[in-house]
């Protein structure tokens, strides 16, 4: 079991959290790997938004940096 959290920076509240039990119900796209559905669906309210999204390198993908850039949030591996 895995919890994934979306925290701000700056206050370190919790802004929105994912249980991964090894899968992920109710997945539209099959084929892409969890970090990429977990960032899209914690940053879901944000997108569009112009934030800025810092992550560890578990994250890194240019798929993903192409759909946050996509979406107007910027993003930064940390």
């Amino acid at each position: 079991m895995k919890f994934f959290v979306l925290c701000d920076s700056v206050t370190g509240y919790v802004l929105n959290c994912r249980v991964y039990t090894g899968q992920y119900e109710n997945d539209v796209n099959e084929t892409d790997p969890v970090s990429i559905k977990t960032v899209t669906k914690l940053m879901s309210p944000y997108m569009d938004k112009g934030h800025a999204l810092y992550v560890d390198n578990f994250y890194s993908s240019p798929r993903l940096c192409h759909e946050l850039y996509s979406r107007k949030t910027n993003y930064a591996v940390e």
